[in-house]
C-alpha cells in the first residue's frame, strides 16, 4: 500500500513540474516571438481587475482596424492615473494578441500617425 501512495505521489509531481516547465516555456516563447516579429501601435488601459489575489490591468489596441485586448499585472505606474491615457503597445506582428503594453513610453504626440498595421519603430 505504501508503495501505491508513493507511485501515486510521484506521478503527481512528475506532472506539477511539467506543466510548470510547459508555462515558463510558453512565456519564453511568447515574449521571443514578441520580440522577432514585434510591430508597435497604440494602446489605451481601460481598468484594473483582481483575480486569484493578483491585480491586473487590461488595455485594448487596434491592429488592421480589428480591436484586440491585452492584460498585464506588472506596472510601475500607479494605474488608476493611466487608465484613459495612451501608451505604445508592443505586438507581435502575425499574431497581435500577443501583445505588452509599454508603460516606460506614453504617447506624448497625439498628432503621431499610425499605419493599420503597426510601427516597424517607435517614435
Amino acid at each position: 500500500m505504501a508503495y501505491k501512495n508513493l507511485r501515486n505521489r510521484n506521478i503527481l509531481v512528475f506532472c506539477m513540474i511539467l506543466i510548470v516547465a510547459f508555462i515558463i516555456f510558453y512565456g519564453i516563447q511568447s515574449k521571443k516571438d514578441r520580440n522577432l516579429n514585434s510591430r508597435y501601435t497604440i494602446g489605451i488601459p481601460t481598468r484594473e481587475r483582481i483575480e486569484h489575489f493578483e491585480r491586473t490591468y487590461e488595455y485594448t489596441f487596434f491592429v488592421n482596424g480589428i480591436k484586440f485586448e491585452g492584460r498585464t499585472g506588472y506596472s510601475k505606474l500607479k494605474i488608476k492615473d493611466a487608465i484613459g491615457k495612451k501608451f505604445f503597445v508592443k505586438f507581435e506582428r502575425d499574431n497581435p494578441s500577443n501583445s505588452e503594453i509599454l508603460y516606460n513610453y506614453p504617447v506624448l504626440d497625439t498628432n503621431i500617425f499610425i499605419p493599420k498595421e503597426g510601427l516597424t519603430l517607435l517614435p
